[in-house]
């Protein structure tokens, strides 16, 4: 890819970065060219790996219209009988389908796992016209959407309600969801859970843990940013990217590393993706972000919504999380109320919990989840 198309690409992300959202996966950039001329070898191999072959398993993948607007939609399971797992993915706009072959499989013998990409996200950018769309984006659009594929699952897979899992970003819609329409769903599984006011703790908790390592560069760079956010409650753009530029640098990303390089490698390897789904992949996310704007720096106000659930609620939260703070999540848990409530911590985790203890994560999802989903059906 010619070198100025990469500097616009970047200069998009950066664009999206300024949006409010505690990001779970701001996309850095596109694969290099070396990156996709190697890529085939190994994705027909992990894609043969992955295969489900049982005799009442499914493995589709294909974009049907939801709210009048084609989405690509993955089922993937070896038993159709298992609960229905729906995964609303983060971001916002970034897909974590091109990363599911790097934690999903044991899921697989669980769940039917549905990995929904959002309106304009990830495979969907190819055919998407984002001037057109862009009007259309909105918390409440994404949550009936939403809506709309649990509607098309019920029908195809013929249970009447599905585990809806939000990962960060996707929380907001997933609480939104879950609030709404409770009929539709037998559980709801947040993933590096988002509550209101959660900028202040991004903030203190990154300054507390960079003084924890004696890193003295984040120390110094978070230090600078005071006061956070400005003493009215706005935030400056420029801020927001500094403080997550050094969160990430003392691990509230991923726990133990100053970066996310691997996390951003991980596509490249996807069977579900080809060389123009990864090259849209970064655009689709900046897209997204930038149409949802106003939205975004006023944060999710998910207490306006309510707190009073109807279904079992669980929370999956890595104990180091900075990116969607766990100390935000505990307040959260602590004001809602529900039939039944579990917060599970990850103590050897921070954002990703499903990449940094993906064992231990199954083993949750299986043993508190699955069952409570298999009741209530």
């Amino acid at each position: 890819m010619a070198q100025p198309i990469l500097q616009i690409l970047r200069a998009a992300l950066l664009a999206l970065l300024a949006a409010w959202a505690a990001p779970a996966l701001a996309v850095e950039g596109p694969p290099s060219d070396a990156q996709l001329s190697q890529r085939g070898a190994f994705t027909g191999i992990i894609g043969k790996l992955r295969s489900i072959h049982t005799p009442n398993g499914i493995d589709t993948l294909e974009q049907v219209e939801i709210g009048g607007v084609k989405q690509w939609i993955s089922i993937r399971g070896r038993d159709k009988a298992n609960p229905v797992l729906l995964v609303l993915h983060g971001g916002p706009g970034t897909p974590t389908l091109p990363l599911t072959w790097a934690y999903q499989n044991g899921w697989e013998d669980y769940f039917t796992v549905v990995n929904w990409e959002q309106r304009g996200a990830g495979k969907n950018w190819q055919s998407t016209d984002g001037e057109k769309l862009a009007p259309t984006m909105s918390l409440d659009r994404l949550v009936d959407d939403a809506a709309e594929v649990i509607g098309a699952l019920r029908g195809k897979l013929g249970q009447r309600r599905v585990v809806v899992m939000g990962f960060s970003y996707g929380t907001w819609i997933g609480t939104a969801l879950a609030l709404k329409h409770p009929e539709l769903i037998s559980a709801y599984v947040g993933v590096g859970q988002v509550f209101d006011d959660a900028e202040r703790d991004v903030y203190n908790g990154g300054l507390a843990e960079a003084r924890r390592q004696h890193n003295e560069a984040a120390i110094k760079g978070l230090e600078a940013l005071a006061p956070y956010p400005n003493p009215d409650g706005t935030i400056d753009i420029t801020k927001i990217i500094e403080v997550r530029k050094w969160v990430k640098a003392v691990g509230g990303g991923w726990y133990g590393w100053s970066d996310l390089e691997l996390l951003y490698q991980l596509p490249v390897l996807s069977p579900e993706y080809d060389a123009k789904d990864l090259m849209g992949w970064p655009i689709g996310n900046s897209w997204f972000g930038m149409s949802l704007g106003k939205e975004l720096k006023e944060g999710p106000q998910l207490e306006r919504r309510g707190l009073a659930f109807k279904m079992p609620v669980f929370f999956f939260m890595g104990r180091h999380d900075l990116m969607t703070p766990y100390v935000t999540a505990q307040r959260y848990f602590g004001k809602l109320s529900a039939p039944a409530k579990t917060f599970v911590t990850f103590e050897n985790a921070s954002h990703f919990v499903m990449l940094e203890e993906p064992g231990r994560f199954l083993v949750e999802l299986v043993g508190k989840v699955r069952p409570v989903a298999t009741a209530r059906e």
